[in-house]
């Protein structure tokens, strides 16, 4: 299968860290990745996790910010977020997740 796959911040941080595993099945796939601004916000709160490390986070996340497209939010993806609402109902804790899933429904 070809095509755009939305990587999920999870997926994300396994690839800015260089995990042989996640990398390894990626590299099965045929087509083109990017994350969505959503993904970009949650990384760009993760640099700032821990003060200790904030330096190698911020350039890790520069190096794979330099090859990730990054898809920005639109309407179209804010009424599939609010059909995903209608069939699931909201909930705080998953809104990030629910505009990622929005945008890669899209």
């Amino acid at each position: 299968m070809s095509g755009l796959y939305l990587l999920d911040t999870s997926v994300a941080i396994e690839v800015r860290d260089r995990s042989q595993a996640i990398l390894g099945k990626l590299e099965g796939l045929s087509g083109r990745f990017a994350i969505s601004v959503i993904t970009r916000v949650e990384l760009e709160g993760g640099v700032h996790r821990e003060a200790s490390s904030a330096t190698l986070r911020r350039q890790r996340l520069d190096v794979f910010l330099s090859h990730m497209p990054v898809l920005p939010f639109e309407e179209e993806d804010a009424d599939r977020y609010g059909s995903i609402l209608q069939s699931c109902g909201f909930s705080r804790r998953k809104i990030l997740d629910r505009m990622i899933a929005a945008q890669a429904l899209n």
